[in-house]
């Protein structure tokens, strides 16, 4: 409950984009009862930086990775969510 939004993403999400990285297929779930804090966690706030969820800073980390890559390389970015 006291944990940070950034905090979550480096625990939670940043391994998984590690091996999404590699080729891997990436899954993350949020579970729990109603008011619990699912959806400020997965979407978090856009106007306060510090305060974005997963779902945005995974999308940062992957567009800073392709940005960092090779120019001859091609990507393809395919996401699905599901409410």
């Amino acid at each position: 409950m006291d944990s940070k939004q950034e905090q979550v993403y480096d625990v939670i999400a940043k391994p998984v984009m590690g091996n999404v990285f590699e080729g891997w297929n990436g899954s993350i779930l949020a579970y729990g009862q109603t008011g619990s804090g699912k959806t400020f966690t997965m979407q978090g706030s856009l106007v306060q930086q510090e305060n974005k969820g997963i779902i945005p800073r995974i999308f940062d980390h992957i567009f800073d990775f392709i940005e960092a890559s090779d120019e001859h390389i091609e990507f393809s970015v395919k996401l699905s969510m599901l409410e």
